[in-house]
Formats: C-alpha cells, structure tokens, sequence
C-alpha cells in the first residue's frame, strides 16, 4: 500500500492541525447532512422551516461539490 508523508515546518502549526483534524471536520459535516435530511424527512415543519432547511442542505451540497470535498 503507498504511503503518504506531509512535512510541517514550525510555522505550519495551524496548518498542521487541519490535516491532522480532516476526519473530525469530515464527521461534522456528515452529521449536519444527516440531520438536515432527517428533519425535512420525519420533522414536523411548517413550510416556511422546510425551506430554508432545504436552501440550507443545498448550499451545503453546493460547497462540498465546488471544493471537491465529497462524504464518501
């Protein structure tokens, strides 16, 4: 299996802590999808709440496509 090695200088500290935290931000965005859906699924919402979950879902949608970030 090929690895994989990403050098951080001192400077990179922020960076660093990006990569090494890409799981967690990965599992937050995968819960508020989840969440998202179910609502507009199974919770009891006026229209008005059903569509600004529904323009919610779809700018999320919409930013991971445009940064390629997909929850597969």
């Amino acid at each position: 299996m090929p690895k994989t090695i990403l050098e951080f200088s001192a400077e990179e500290q922020h960076e660093l802590n990006i990569a090494l935290n890409g799981w967690r931000y990965h599992s937050v965005i995968w819960e508020i999808q989840q969440y998202l859906r179910g609502e507009m699924k199974h919770g009891d919402l006026s229209d008005e709440q059903y569509q600004s979950y529904e323009k919610i879902r779809t700018k999320l949608f919409d930013l991971i496509d445009e940064n390629k970030a997909h929850l597969e």
